[in-house]
């Protein structure tokens, strides 16, 4: 009897310690439900940021050549099913082709020279399967073995389409003109520069003409700053009819305008200037405003045999145009005193 007790003890014991197993298997199991959907969570939560931040998350095995991307990665390559993967080749064939020798030098920078760390970063551009175009940058960190062979890369890449985008725009703003829409004198200054050394180096001639907008402070003053600001961007609208894409054409101060004209001579240049003209009246014939416009111009030859510098050329064609106009000036002054002559010698006869 006792040994039949005894038995009943273990067995008893036995469950006891069984239904505590199984109990504890049954907490783990939650616990390892728990943790799949936290995890899970946590990985959701890192897809929509990295999603946010127009980042992706990548990793090269060196060893095998394979390239793995996330998910996401369909927001930088366009539509894929499931993870990208692919080698090296397959990730440059998706890269812009002025840009594939850039991103094979910092690999390889980055991959042969263990001195300088194991970071690799570079800037470049992606072509999606509908044929947009977005910026990339790409950072990774490189681990090699014991003997210092490159192993794998893991790293980010970042859209910065917007970014550059607004770089650009900056850029832009930073050389145009804001009202007329023309190059400013900081960027024609520029251009001039290197359309001098090209022309002295070919041997051509080039024509720069200085074009002063007459009587804008008059056009202020008498019909407000509206009238003078139409006036200046209607002739940025002259200077675009009359002259070539080619051609360098700047608004370089308040009423002041300068055209660089390429591949021409002096009687191609006249040509141009009474093409000029024609316009102008074309366009006081067929408007409405209460003025016409008016140009006094100033014409400076480029000499390739005795190159000068853009400045010296604006400034020569600065003080032709001065001369056009002050002899415009005694010829209006002229006439209104014979007017006024003429007038009061009626009078007195009268």
């Amino acid at each position: 009897m006792k040994d039949e007790d005894k038995t009943k003890e273990e067995l008893t014991s036995e469950l006891v310690d069984l239904r505590q197993h199984l109990a504890e298997l049954e907490r783990r199991a939650k616990d390892s439900v728990r943790a799949e959907q936290v995890l899970r969570e946590s990985m959701d939560r890192l897809k929509l940021a990295l999603a946010t931040a127009h980042m992706d998350i990548w990793e090269w095995d060196i060893m095998t050549n394979r390239m793995i991307w996330p998910e996401n990665v369909e927001e930088i390559f366009g539509p894929v099913s499931g993870s990208f993967e692919g080698t090296f080749e397959t990730f440059l064939s998706l890269i812009h082709p002025d840009d594939r020798s850039v991103v094979i030098r910092a690999v390889k920078n980055t991959l042969e020279n263990v001195e300088k760390g194991n970071r690799y970063e570079v800037e470049f551009r992606i072509i999606k399967p509908n044929g947009e175009i977005r910026w990339n940058r790409g950072k990774g960190l490189l681990f090699r073995d014991q003997a210092g062979r490159p192993l794998r890369m893991v790293g980010l890449g970042l859209d910065i389409t917007e970014y550059k985008q607004a770089e650009e725009a900056l850029r832009a703003a930073s050389l145009v003109d804001e009202l007329t829409g023309l190059y400013n004198r900081r960027r024609f200054l520029a251009l001039g520069e290197h359309q001098l050394k090209i022309a002295s180096r070919m041997k051509r001639r080039l024509s720069l003409l200085f074009i002063d907008l007459d009587g804008l402070k008059w056009i202020n003053d008498s019909h407000g700053h509206t009238e003078g600001d139409m006036a200046l961007v209607e002739t940025a609208s002259i200077l675009r009819e009359t002259f070539r894409e080619s051609d360098v054409i700047a608004r370089i101060g308040g009423d002041e305008f300068a055209v660089l004209v390429t591949e021409t001579t002096c009687a191609g240049t006249e040509i141009l200037t009474t093409r000029l003209q024609e316009n102008v009246t074309a366009h006081n014939d067929r408007g409405t405003r209460r003025y016409k416009l008016s140009f006094s111009v100033g014409v400076a030859q480029f000499d390739p045999e005795y190159p000068v510098s853009i400045h010296e050329m604006l400034a020569q064609a600065d003080a032709l145009m001065y001369e056009q106009k002050r002899d415009k000036q005694k010829y209006i002054q002229e006439s209104f005193v014979f007017d006024r002559l003429g007038r009061l010698t009626d009078d007195f006869r009268k």
